[in-house]
C-alpha cells in the first residue's frame, strides 16, 4: 500500500512530509482541479475537508474520478458551514462586530459555500461515479484555550484564514479581542 497526497500549499506539503516519514507515503504540491497523474492511477481518491474551498468543486471531483481505477473508491468529507460549524459561526460573529464592511465585501465577492450532501451526491453522479452514498457524521470540537481556537485562523492557508489575517490586521487586533 502506498499513499500520495497533494495540496496546493507548499507549507502543508512540507508539514505532511515531516509528519509522515515513510517511503510508502509521498506528498507533492498540486491543485486538485488538475492532478498530475495519468488516468486510472489509484485504487482510491479522497478529498478531506477541502471541496468547499474550490470555486469549481466539480472539476476536482472529476479529476479524482479520472485518476481512480474502474471499481475504485472516490470519497470526500466536508464541513457543514450552513448547518452547524460553531467554530466558524463564532468567527463570523466576531468579524461582523469588528469589521462589518469587510464582512459584507467578502460575502459579496465570495458567497458562503452551499456544498452539502445533496450537492455532493450530484457532483459524484455528474463525474460518472456509481454506487454513490452520502452520510452525515457529527463531531464535537473542544479548545483548550482561546489561542487553540484562534491561531489556526492566522495561518492564512485557506481563503477564510486569509480573510481573518487581513481583518485582524485592518482592525489592529480587534478581531481577536
Amino acid at each position: 500500500i502506498s499513499v500520495v497526497g497533494v495540496d496546493p500549499t507548499e507549507d502543508y506539503v512540507s508539514f505532511a512530509r515531516r509528519g509522515v516519514p515513510s517511503s510508502r507515503a509521498t506528498f507533492q504540491v498540486s491543485a486538485a482541479e488538475s492532478l498530475p497523474f495519468p488516468d486510472n492511477s489509484f485504487d482510491a481518491a479522497m478529498a478531506l475537508l477541502v471541496l468547499q474551498e474550490f470555486d469549481d468543486p466539480g472539476r476536482a471531483v472529476r479529476e479524482m474520478a479520472r485518476t481512480t481505477r474502474r471499481a475504485g473508491t472516490v470519497a470526500a468529507s466536508l464541513w457543514d458551514f450552513a448547518e452547524g460549524m460553531l467554530m466558524v459561526s463564532l468567527f463570523w460573529q466576531a468579524a461582523e462586530a469588528a469589521a462589518p464592511e469587510a464582512v459584507a465585501r467578502r460575502r459579496a465577492e465570495h458567497p458562503p459555500s452551499r456544498l452539502g450532501l445533496q450537492t455532493l451526491h450530484e457532483l459524484w453522479i455528474d463525474a460518472g461515479l456509481a454506487e454513490v452514498r452520502t452520510a452525515c457524521l457529527e463531531l464535537s470540537q473542544e479548545f483548550s484555550s482561546f489561542d487553540d481556537y484562534w491561531l489556526p485562523f492566522l495561518t492564512g492557508c485557506t481563503p477564510l484564514c486569509a480573510f481573518a489575517v487581513a481583518v485582524n490586521r485592518e482592525t489592529r487586533g480587534e478581531l481577536a479581542n
